[in-house]
């Protein structure tokens, strides 16, 4: 049984801040049992929020899992069971070429209800065009620098549909973008809701040659690959440092996970059968951690399963949204976890996945 000590009284109006890393492995991070990784940052904040031991995503690939925590739904509903780029496959298979405008999108709830909304890094819903009828923008974000698919370091991301050739490390890269847009937003009264999608570990694994150097006793793909969490690490630091120096951290809900587990040849699934593209654990079973310091006051481990459908109905849920609003939500609210005492999940879990060819 998982008993988290948290204050009385949910806090009002928090800031939001759902971080997810692509093809990160539930072992891949030190604190998950990665003996060579340093990441320190991550280390530091799994000792301090709630640490899931069972969180999965939905979908054991890329575009279905960030449907499914943007709309609190199984992507199958929206005919999202590949990742998007694959026209000719998807076509094939009758799957949706991006996300529907129907579906009731977190940002754009929010965004209706009073928050300021920032999108940086990896999009994969569709187009990041300016006239696209599914950028980011016409998805709840006020903000957004992004990418189509993931990215590298130096990329080419678009900065509200305009295409800007940038410089540096990628997980840099969307850190920086992001408290560029927050340190402003912070002085208004709205609350904030930023999503961070780092294009990092993904192929082809380029890592900024100052962390791969921290891997020297490695063979070369796993020194890159290391380096790449070291540079997550890195930013995700720096985030964390920065909503104390805007004064938000306490009350700021900051959730990380990964969008699917790790490709078997460098990853770690921590020992669990298969990988990403699997539906054993391997490909669903990922590192998760929550923290808002207003409200969870020691960290805890939880035990109950969880899944990225949950993540729309718990904000929901906080917000003061009516969850019975929804005609279908397939995740539930984590609010009795996360104020209470819970050791069962109260309804079970699906999941599909979709074989795609030459994977």
């Amino acid at each position: 049984i998982s008993i988290l000590i948290c204050s009385n009284a949910v806090a009002k109006n928090p800031n939001y801040i759902l971080v997810f890393i692509d093809d990160m492995g539930w072992g891949d991070f030190s604190c998950f049992g990665n003996e060579h990784a340093k990441t320190p940052n991550i280390d530091r904040l799994a000792g301090e929020g709630i640490r899931f031991e069972q969180f999965y995503v939905n979908s054991p690939i890329c575009s279905p899992s960030r449907t499914a925590i943007s709309t609190g739904q199984y992507p199958q509903r929206w005919k999202i069971t590949s990742y998007l780029s694959r026209r000719k496959h998807n076509e094939q298979r009758g799957m949706a070429q991006w996300l529907d405008l129907k579906a009731p999108m977190l940002a754009r709830i929010l965004n209706n209800n009073g928050y300021s909304t920032g999108h940086f890094g990896k999009w994969h819903l569709g187009s990041v065009k300016a006239d696209s009828p599914v950028n980011p923008g016409n998805n709840g974000f006020d903000r957004w620098v992004s990418a189509p698919n993931f990215y590298d370091n130096n990329p080419t991301m678009s900065d509200q549909g305009r295409e800007v050739k940038m410089k540096g490390e990628s997980s840099a890269i969307a850190v920086d973008a992001a408290l560029d847009w927050m340190k402003d937003a912070v002085k208004g009264d709205a609350p904030i809701f930023a999503v961070i999608w780092f294009g990092s570990p993904h192929l082809p694994y380029n890592s900024d040659s100052a962390n791969e150097t921290l891997y020297s006793d490695q063979r070369k793909k796993m020194r890159e690959y290391l380096g790449e969490l070291t540079g997550i690490d890195n930013a995700y630091g720096r985030l964390r440092d920065s909503l104390t120096e805007f004064g938000i951290r306490d009350n700021t809900l900051l959730w990380y996970t990964s969008d699917n587990g790790a490709l078997r040849k460098v990853g770690s699934s921590g020992g669990a059968r298969g990988g990403k593209h699997s539906v054993y654990e391997g490909g669903l079973l990922v590192p998760a951690v929550l923290e808002w310091p207003a409200v969870i006051k020691e960290h805890k481990s939880s035990p109950v399963r969880c899944t990225t459908n949950d993540m729309f109905p718990t904000i929901m849920d906080i917000v003061g949204v009516p969850l019975d609003n929804f005609p279908v939500l397939d995740g539930i609210s984590l609010m009795l976890l996360i104020t209470g005492n819970v050791s069962v999940r109260p309804e079970p879990l699906g999941f599909w996945n979709v074989n795609i060819p030459g994977q």
